[in-house]
């Protein structure tokens, strides 16, 4: 006598997956055009944002055709002078994650002078602008692109400047984020 068993495994998604997956299929860019044949600011700026989400979702993608997709609308949002600084911020950011990302499976330095570049650019911003958070994070991406180099005390040092900053603001919130990337870095 032979007994077979079959097991089935199904993953049930969460609330959240299955809200992601219901925008997705009722974003596209067809839902622009009538955005786009007015001329008004509010309407810019709901382009502008629509644009940022949707980077932010292709992003998180695993398709690497979609988050090339991101990478160029977050440069396209970097260089649009018509979004609030808080969006640049977290576009450089989140480009910057797709950079490193690029750069762990493909190895092309070239890659590493394009996240110069970027990191330059969000210093730069965060001068310009006064934006603690811009220059916290631009001195994170430099400690990671100074490991990449094998300059750990670069590294370091360019994480004493945020924590520096941190402390200068008092700003419990970036305190802890700081020490947070600080541990992950460095432990």
């Amino acid at each position: 006598v032979q007994r077979w068993g079959c097991f089935f495994f199904f993953k049930q998604k969460t609330a959240y997956e299955i809200y992601q997956c219901d925008w997705s299929s009722d974003v596209c860019s067809s839902d622009l055009e009538e955005f786009k044949e007015s001329d008004t600011t509010n309407n810019i700026q709901v382009i502008n944002y629509f644009q940022f989400v949707k980077a932010v979702y292709l992003k998180n993608s695993k398709r690497f055709k979609y988050r090339v997709e991101a990478e160029k609308l977050f440069y396209d949002l970097i260089e649009n002078d018509e979004i609030d600084s808080q969006h640049i911020l977290f576009a450089y950011y989140y480009l910057a994650d797709l950079l490193f990302y690029e750069l762990s499976t493909t190895g092309d330095q070239e890659i590493l002078h394009e996240l110069r570049t970027l990191v330059d650019g969000l210093s730069q911003m965060g001068d310009e602008k006064k934006m603690n958070v811009a220059i916290y994070r631009s001195n994170l991406l430099r400690a990671k692109l100074k490991i990449i180099d094998g300059d750990i005390d670069g590294a370091k040092n360019s994480m004493t400047i945020a924590l520096n900053l941190a402390l200068e603001a008092n700003d419990n919130i970036l305190l802890h984020a700081i020490t947070y990337e600080y541990d992950k870095l460095f432990k």
